[in-house]
């Protein structure tokens, strides 16, 4: 069988021969090694991982004998006897020893190794002693063993040890043949090995030169040994010594290494020269600017940009990626990449051309201090390609340089000496374009120029003083004096006109008009000006580093020294204590400084404090693709928190930033996605001139020596493949589904995943982002926001091998000679996942398939392509609502749905609605919230839960009605969308947060197991949990007669053990027995039996385990989140008589019994009902003797309020539990345990407030049965005493939860 390598096309003739000619591409960048064998895709960045895939999949294995003659295997290991009928069992004992701490001798006869560990033993095993047999056995093991030929069947030892070989150990697998390198292909790798070291590594010269010095000395040292041992054997074999010195020279000769580097690749000078004519490299050129400042010569380093875009395509996947991207289908009104911006889709002529995308700013390269300040600080400006996908736009390796130079001598000398051959090139490639290695002419044109505020308005030459200038923002003429005052005004947007105006208006003495103070240089281009626009913003500047650092700082101040809902010091240890995973580790959130008005932070942190405050306080989660309906709801957003930012920090003033951010809905339909253009990617590429510039140590012409080594860099680059795969996965190894557990195999029985077609690795590198184990990543969104999920597990199919299974499930009776044409020419068409499959069209198949078949195929590859794909973006269109048009009506005899005949309360609407809708103009953010309040109340009065459907109908009307005031329009007048989409948003979110009883927890479902009944199965996960599997009744029942022991010897201190704590995790399953019997058994009884459930430990650690819920870490958080809201809830409305008189005792108090007063107030309820109070010096005995004790649960406190010296809970009219914690809410949590531990109903005297706890607090809320026993009451149409109706959910606790939500809404 011939190998062909994929790179070079060289052929080797097996599989040995073919791993060592691909060593020789080793320094190829982001190499990409095929496996030679057919019909198998995988692929390795490495050659010792190709190297090991060979070996343990494809190579013949031999596998385990059988013994011939039925013997038993003597175990040798001291003073152990076991006997076995097999090898397999044999070994799998001798792992059994290893797990006890034993050391196992090798079983081998003739073989000295010893092992420890069980995994070094299996690859010994499988490596030395495959083609052993059991002959060879020690005798004292199989003193009568024969072997027969191999069986049929291959051992499982044979597999697992296969899994745990190391690439290194496979050399003595392999025999190795003598092969003839060629020359050519030796020194390209040489060189580029050579490159590597001082482009990508950046050593200096000198290291370079030293190495490559000290490594031929060590060369020439091995050779000479290797000649003296050739010259001793020539001789033995009575070779002439003429012909050995003949042959010895012509070996020198042939020495490719010495050759090079003592000839080609001597000195740094000739490396250099062979970089150039070897590589892609484009040279930087110099171009003198003149004398600065200080009289000497200023040179800015550009890099030609017609060279680095003819560069940049030699390499074949950019122009696959350029033909990927200008093929791709764009959806209507959604926006997912700068292609779906207007300002590429309204110029057609702009389709085909090539897009720049420009960006500058300046760095330091040092950190100086005092008078080395800003000397050494570089204006840099980069180029990417809009035509590359986004993901691979983002990589750092494909942006390009364009030029360097001191900052300060940009201010001396100008924009138009820096920047002037950059504009010169570029408007020769709008009118001439650049010709491409296929021999296309490609125009180029400038899409747009990031960078952060200051550089966009020097760029653009606008003012760049912020703090200052009346007119601040490059996109619209607003005035500083109008936005303090009225931040939402509309000012008149910037134009390419009105900018010329402005500038004509500089030709006299004006130092600035309307904010220009110059023409900026890019203007001269003829499909580009700043004003089109064509001067992004950057959300990372905007936000993270403005708004966000600012205004968040002000909002944790307010609840911190106003509120006081939490302190620093608390806020701070979150931060620090909380387990960052993945990337967010790398940028941990600084803590809040108290006395800074802003966050610490950079950008990255700032974002990651934001994305962390669903667990600290809270946010929302942006999309990487953006409807035209959600860019209307964005606007809404924006101008209701400018509304109330404005008003609730009145003596802060909104900074420019703000404003710049009411702009976004209309730049991002200019730019699509804004974070496709913001400029922290770019920032990164300031970090390779940074290590330059450090270990280097050369700053005499410091631009000149980045810019010579970013453009060695690129040679090396372009050498190999410029883009990582798009997906990649290291040290994978096959996926047996049988070897995981059941909730696992469970998760994925709808993948047809196995050993032949899936891998599993600890991480997946998926389009540049990496997934690791232990990961929280979105799935899924339900109406309770979004689904999390963690990943356990990263599995990767085959596309061989699911290309073949949706093509058998589509055509079963295809011959395996067209399935291998047609996966092999769908494989070369590009396929790199199976999503790809819905891009695959009937003319690619067209010559392999008769008609039917084709579109059966077709419409399998659909299926398949969306069973995978996961949705990015929520587009909202009318057609969705319904099939039936805009101007079709219902027939007269068609009774209407209660949403087309929806009325719209407008009486009760607020002033503001009201007087907007007659005068035509859109209300105030926080009278259009009013009004979203209102039609949702009234909405729900028809239905508890509109659908989407339903609230688009009524929505819908409304803006036909009054589309002036409601209808989503930008201020020209243009339509989003369906312009109805930001209404429906609101009102529907309103909605699901009325009927949402938690707003940080999912409604949790009832038990699946066992079912005694809805009041005692209610709200638990492990009811009646099944025994464990390595125990058996008699086991458990002896570790309770053992906790049994331990208590009677230490009391109920011994709690504190981890022996005890394991022993009650174990008998679990007992306890539940115990407590689940009917007739239900005593508290006593159940005393005796397990005394260590009765204490606060014991009661925490099973209401745990029944309902998976920490329930005194649970209180603690919710006190956290909504104590202080309920408090300032009943002060604002105090619903009774006794919640006044609550309110009016006032004292210190501890948080949560105030909570408490105030729900059994509310719900009419005495607090002797749940809690009691007696003398803080009482023993147990005395409070039974003394105080009369309810049947049902009570909490005892033992002191005054002020200061609780201790808590006790009571049950059947005894003390069941005393605490270790005197506070209110650690026997709250006690109390609360003891009816879910005992299957207890809630006392009618308390119930509302405990159901309240239940499902506020705790966050129990099952779908089915209540805890609440079913009182007698008085009816009142017969005068007859019945049972009262059972509910779900008590309507007296609904009522509560609904209004405080309301109370709460007012706070978002």
């Amino acid at each position: 069988m011939i190998f062909s390598c994929q790179i070079c096309g060289h052929q080797s003739s097996n599989s040995v021969a073919y791993l060592r000619h691909v060593k020789i591409h080793n320094n190829l960048p982001n190499l990409v090694l095929q496996c030679c064998m057919p019909n198998c895709t995988r692929t390795f960045t490495k050659c010792a991982g190709l190297k090991a895939h060979l070996y343990r999949k494809h190579k013949k294995r031999v596998t385990e004998p059988r013994l011939s003659i039925p013997v038993d295997l003597t175990c040798h290991v001291d003073f152990c006897t076991a006997k076995f009928d097999s090898l397999t069992k044999f070994y799998s004992h001798l792992k059994g020893h290893i797990k006890e701490g034993r050391t196992v001798a090798c079983p081998f006869q003739q073989c000295n190794k010893s092992f420890t560990v069980i995994s070094t033993l299996s690859s010994h095993l499988t490596r030395k002693h495959r083609d052993s047999g059991g002959g060879n056995l020690i005798e004292s093991i199989a003193v009568s063993a024969g072997v027969s030929g191999p069986s049929g069947t291959r051992d499982d030892h044979d597999l697992l040890s296969d899994m745990q070989l190391d690439a290194a150990a496979d050399d003595e697998q392999f025999e190795v043949f003598p092969e003839n390198i060629d020359d050519s292909l030796f020194f390209r790798n040489l060189a580029l090995f050579y490159l590597k070291l001082q482009a990508k590594l950046l050593l200096p010269a000198s290291t370079i030169q030293t190495i490559i010095e000290d490594l031929q000395s060590i060369h020439d040292i091995s050779q000479s040994q290797l000649l003296f041992k050739l010259n001793e054997k020539l001789h033995v074999l009575g070779i002439s010594d003429e012909a050995i010195r003949t042959l010895i020279d012509d070996l020198k000769t042939e020495d490719l290494f010495r050759t090079h580097n003592t000839h080609t690749l001597r000195t740094d000078q000739r490396r250099r020269t062979v970089f150039k004519k070897q590589f892609n490299h484009v040279e930087p050129v110099p171009i003198c600017m003149g004398q600065n400042e200080a009289g000497k010569e200023s040179f800015v380093q550009y890099v030609p940009i017609k060279q680095t875009l003819e560069a940049l395509f030699q390499c074949k996947s950019v122009s696959d990626q350029y033909n990927e991207v200008h093929t791709r289908a764009q959806t209507k009104d959604v926006f997912k990449d700068v292609w779906d911006g207007e300002n590429i889709t309204e110029n057609p002529v702009q389709t085909e051309s090539l897009h720049l995308i420009l960006y500058q700013d300046a760095f330091e390269v040092v950190n100086p201090l005092g008078s080395g300040k800003k000397k050494h600080k570089v204006l840099a400006m980069y180029l990417t390609l809009a035509d590359l996908l986004p993901h691979h736009r983002s990589s750092i390796d494909q942006m390009q340089l364009v030029l360097l130079c001191k900052e300060q001598d940009f201010k001396y000398f100008g924009q138009d000496l820096v920047m002037g051959q950059l504009v010169k090139d570029l408007k020769d490639l709008e009118s001439n374009g650049v010709v491409l290695p296929d021999g296309q002419v490609r125009k180029g044109i400038l899409h747009s120029i990031a960078g952060d505020n200051l550089g966009s308005h020097g760029i653009g030459g606008f003012l760049e003083n912020f703090s200052l200038s009346v007119n601040f923002c490059r996109y619209c003429e607003i005035d500083r004096n109008t936005f303090r005052t009225d931040p939402l005004c509309r000012a008149t947007t910037r134009t390419v006109q009105s900018y010329r105006e402005h500038v004509q208006r500089l030709e006299g003495d004006l130092v600035q008009s309307g904010g220009i103070k110059y023409d900026s240089l890019f203007n001269e281009l003829s499909f580009f000006h700043v004003c089109k626009p064509g001067l992004p913003p950057c959300i990372g500047h905007d936000l993270f580093e403005g708004i966000v650092a600012s205004d968040l700082a002000l909002y944790i101040q307010h609840l911190v020294k106003v509120n006081k809902e939490f302190t620093y010091l608390v806020l701070n240890r979150r931060i620090n204590q909380f387990k960052y995973q993945g990337n967010d580790a790398n940028d941990r959130p600084c803590e809040v400084n108290p006395g800074r008005d802003k966050l610490g932070g950079h950008a990255v942190q700032n974002w990651c404090f934001l994305r962390m405050l669903p667990v600290l306080i809270g946010d929302k989660i942006k999309s990487p693709a953006i409807s035209a309906g959600q860019i209307a709801y964005l606007r809404v957003l924006v101008d209701e928190y400018l509304h109330f930012r404005k008003q609730a920090f009145p003596g802060q003033p909104l900074k420019p930033k703000h404003h710049y951010v009411s702009h976004y809905p209309e730049l991002i339909i200019r730019f699509g996605p804004l974070i496709r253009l913001w400029t922290l990617r770019f920032e990164s590429k300031h970090s390779y001139f940074k290590q330059c510039a450090r270990k280097l140590h050369n700053f005499k012409n410091l631009c000149s020596t980045l810019a010579e080594r970013h453009q060695l860099l690129q040679a090396y680059l372009s050498a190999g493949n410029l883009f990582p795969q798009a997906v990649a996965v290291e040290k994978a190894a096959e996926f047996f589904p049988t070897d995981y557990n059941h909730s696992i195999r469970e998760s994925i029985s709808s993948f047809d995943f196995g050993p032949d077609n899936t891998l599993i690795a600890h991480e997946a590198t998926v389009k540049g982002t990496k997934y690791k184990k232990n990961m929280l990543v979105v799935i899924n969104e339900s109406s309770e926001g979004l689904v999390m999920g963690k990943i356990i597990l990263t599995a990767m199919a085959t596309l061989v091998d699911e290309l073949k299974e949706v093509l058998l499930r589509a055509l079963p009776n295809l011959s395996e000679a067209v399935q291998e044409i047609l996966i092999e020419r769908i494989i070369n068409s590009g396929l790199e996942s199976r999503e790809d499959l819905r891009y695959v069209k009937q003319d690619d198949i067209a010559d392999l398939l008769p008609v039917i078949q084709q579109r059966k195929l077709l419409h399998a590859f659909k299926l398949a392509s969306s069973q995978f794909s996961s949705p990015t973006t929520l587009s909202v269109h009318s057609c969705s609502a319904s099939n039936v048009t805009e101007d079709s009506q219902p027939s007269s005899h068609i009774q209407k749905s209660w949403p087309e005949s929806f009325q719209v309360p407008w009486n009760l609407m607020p002033t503001d609605i009201r007087s907007a809708i007659s005068d035509g103009k859109r209300p105030s953010p926080a009278a259009r919230r009013q009004m979203v309040r209102v039609v949702a109340d009234e909405m729900r009065k028809n239905e508890a839960n509109p659908t989407r459907s339903q609230c688009l109908t009524v929505c819908r009307n409304i803006v036909q009605q009054y589309p002036n005031s409601f209808a989503d329009h930008l201020d020209n007048g243009q339509l989003l969308g369906s312009g109805y989409t930001s209404l429906l948003i609101q009102v529907k979110n309103r909605i699901e947060n009325l009927n949402r009883t938690s707003s940080f927890r999912q409604h949790r479902s009832s038990g699946r197991g066992e079912k005694r009944g809805p009041t005692d199965t209610y709200g638990c996960t492990r009811f009646q949990p099944s025994l464990p599997p390595e125990e058996t009744e008699n086991t458990v029942e002896s570790k309770r007669q053992k906790l049994q022991e331990i208590y009677s010897r230490e009391g109920i201190n011994g709690d504190d053990r981890a022996e005890i704590k394991q022993l009650m995790e174990t008998t679990f399953y007992l306890q539940r027995c115990h407590i689940n019997v009917l007739p239900a058994p005593t508290i006593e009884d159940l005393k005796t039996k397990w005394p260590y459930l009765f204490s606060q430990k014991g009661l925490y650690s099973h209401f745990e385990f029944l309902t998976d819920i920490p329930v005194l870490r649970t209180l603690e958080l919710a006190m956290e989140e909504c104590g202080k809201a309920i408090v300032e809830f009943f002060k604002t409305k105090p619903t009774n008589v006794k919640v006044k008189e609550v309110l009016s005792l006032g004292g210190d108090v501890e948080l949560s019994y105030c909570v408490l007063q105030l729900l059994m107030a509310h719900f009419s309820e005495n607090i002797t009902d749940l809690i009691l109070l007696a003398d803080g010096s009482a023993t147990t005995a005395d409070i039974e003797r003394t105080i009369n004790i309810p049947e049902t649960p009570r909490l005892i406190l033992l002191g005054d309020m002020a200061s609780i010296q201790r808590w006790m809970v009571s049950l059947e009219g005894h003390i069941l539990c005393e605490g270790i914690q005197p506070t209110f809410l650690t026997g709250l949590a006690a109390l609360f345990s003891t009816f879910y531990t005992f299957n207890l109903k809630y006392q009618e005297e308390a119930a509302c407030t405990l159901e309240f706890i239940q499902r506020r607090f705790i966050g129990i809320n099952p779908e089915r049965g209540s805890k609440i026993g079913r009182g007698k009451v008085l009816s009142k149409k017969t005068g007859k005493v019945g049972m009262k109706k059972s509910t779900t959910v008590n309507p007296h606790v609904s009522t509560l939860l609904k209004r405080l939500m309301d109370f709460q809404w007012d706070f978002i």
